[in-house]
């Protein structure tokens, strides 16, 4: 055996074996999970072995839906998400182009403002990012990433006037500088021309991020981040044949319209799969926007923005035939849904599919699934689709969702309770770096229904909590389904990926409101201990 962990309560999502105290690994695989005295008895002359001081290991968390690329690149940016008026975000963004010495004309990125956190909720505009720099072009990306405004150089250096074309999916306006959904691309051409090398570099920082998170597997939608996806599929493809990709890597491959899918379709990257550590996973599509800059589809308007209904990306018959095409080449297809005009679309895109070319092995799903009705959360139940969830977007959406929508559809918003009961493969991820990638905050949102100051204290309809235990299943064994591999990860099992989770405190034993003070101790990848804790590696 190469390593033995013992003294350890490992809770190992295996119904059969849910607890244990000692596991053994060898090449990179549990080889054998029990108790001490007879794990111990595995070891010979070449094993390390790990006391584990009676710490709760779990599966390493897997995070369904991401954007690791972005992150990376983020960190290099001006963080805004903690400005809480337009003045703050011009202030802010003046000390970062000084403390970086950005030399005029270079581009200066900024990301994380939210206009719910202002003291007046407005939208910032070209004329605040022109107070910032007339020399610098300027963008800055709401929190959500589905709106970004510029300023006048950026305008100038884009060449986007009052005569350029609307894009489908999408809207501009040049007077506010403000841009939505599809015409964000009209920007991100110009920011997103890196190499192969870089993108590396932006890989490695998100995964020596990640593991320090106790995440060892993501889902990650990167495709957006390159003019060109093939270099995002060599960046990984590379890290990944030299050992290099310390986590393991889903690519959700997002695709813009019908030509964009048969293109990618044909250059058949199906079953890509390098050394288990890289490999390509479902079709992403965007259906609509989001909730906080209110571009997500709904069937009603807004009810404090009666004049929009939010953005529909793609229409019905759009959307559907890219669905089919996707399924009949054998693709899975993860829709972003926001909006219950967008998961309506969906569904019957997946109904087509399901009637017209049944193929159960696909493992369709809905990415956010965040506004629905109760009819709506039946039929993705009885559509046996994938719910890819983001709990921790109730720490802010619980705040507005009922000024949104209303208090009856806020009602049947948000249900993973009602989904994990009726038996639907909810996945947990953090849609990083919308939220941060911390597991901890998101399983406590889904077991309080509270943001993380506490509040409200009865919990946002509390008949839809689930438990740490329902909560950790659909970090590890159900973000493994999605993907076909619970036989091979999710579980601490023998035969699994030795890939495993150490936490500072058991947190099936402690109280709801510590869950935010859990920590990762340790965070093994493979049967190698990628972080210590205690050993600052």
């Amino acid at each position: 055996m190469d390593l033995i962990l013992y003294n350890g309560n490992f809770v190992t999502m295996d119904e059969k074996f849910p607890k244990a105290s000692a596991v053994a690994i060898k090449k990179g695989k549990i080889a054998a999970v029990g108790y001490d005295s007879d794990i111990l008895k595995l070891a010979d002359e070449k094993t390390e072995i790990m006391d584990m001081q009676s710490k709760t290991i779990v599966p390493g968390f897997n995070d369904s839906h991401l954007h690791n690329i972005k992150y990376g690149i983020f960190t290099n940016c001006c963080d805004l998400s903690q400005c809480t008026s337009v003045k703050e975000i011009i202030d802010v963004t003046r000390q970062f182009i000084d403390e970086k010495d950005i030399a005029p004309g270079d581009w200066v990125i900024g990301r994380g403002w939210n206009q719910d956190k202002f003291d007046v909720k407005v939208f910032p505009k070209r004329e605040d990012l022109d107070l910032i720099s007339r020399v610098h072009p300027i963008v800055m990306f709401r929190c959500c990433s589905h709106l970004l405004v510029v300023n006048s150089k950026a305008l100038k250096v884009l060449g986007i006037n009052e005569w350029t074309p609307q894009v489908e999916g999408g809207f501009f306006d040049v007077n506010s500088g403000l841009f939505r959904e599809a015409a964000k691309d009209l920007v991100q051409v110009s920011l997103r021309s890196y190499d192969v090398p870089s993108l590396k570099n932006f890989i490695k920082k998100a995964c020596e991020d990640l593991i320090k998170q106790g995440i060892t597997s993501i889902q990650t939608d990167d495709f957006n981040m390159s003019n060109d996806y093939k270099r995002i599929i060599q960046a990984y493809k590379e890290l990944a044949e030299e050992g290099n990709l310390p986590v393991r890597v889903t690519q959700q491959c997002l695709v813009g319209n019908q030509k964009e899918l048969e293109e990618f379709i044909q250059n058949d990257y199906k079953g890509l799969n390098i050394k288990d550590f890289y490999r390509i996973g479902p079709i992403k599509i965007l259906a609509d926007g989001s909730l906080g800059a209110r571009s997500a589809a709904m069937r009603k308007p807004y009810l404090d923005a009666s004049y929009t209904t939010g953005i529909l990306i793609h229409n019905e018959y759009e959307l559907k035939k890219m669905i089919e095409t996707a399924h009949n080449a054998g693709y899975c297809v993860a829709i972003h849904c926001i909006g219950d005009k967008a998961v309506e679309i969906a569904l019957e895109g997946f109904e087509y599919v399901r009637n017209h070319f049944p193929d159960l092995s696909l493992r369709h799903g809905i990415v956010h699934c965040q506004i629905t009705d109760e009819e709506q959360l039946n039929r993705i139940r009885d559509l046996d689709l994938i719910v890819y969830a983001q709990p921790i977007f109730l720490n802010y959406d619980l705040h507005i969702v009922e000024k949104r929508v209303g208090k009856k559809l806020a009602s049947t918003s948000y249900n993973f309770g009602k989904l994990i009961k009726d038996g639907v493969h909810v996945l947990f991820g953090t849609d990083s770096p919308v939220e941060k990638f911390d597991p901890m905050p998101n399983i406590y949102c889904a077991v309080t229904r509270k943001d993380t100051n506490g509040h409200p204290e009865e919990g946002f309809y509390p008949e839809q909590c689930v438990t740490v235990y329902e909560s950790v299943r659909s970090y590890t064994y159900e973000s493994a389904y999605c993907t076909y591999e619970e036989n091979v990860k999710g579980k601490i099992k023998q035969g699994y990926f030795a890939d495993m989770t150490v936490l500072s405190h058991d947190i099936f034993k402690t109280s709801p409101q510590s869950l935010l003070d859990v920590k990762v101790e340790m965070t093994i990848v493979d049967g190698i201990i990628r972080y210590n804790a205690n050993s600052n590696s």
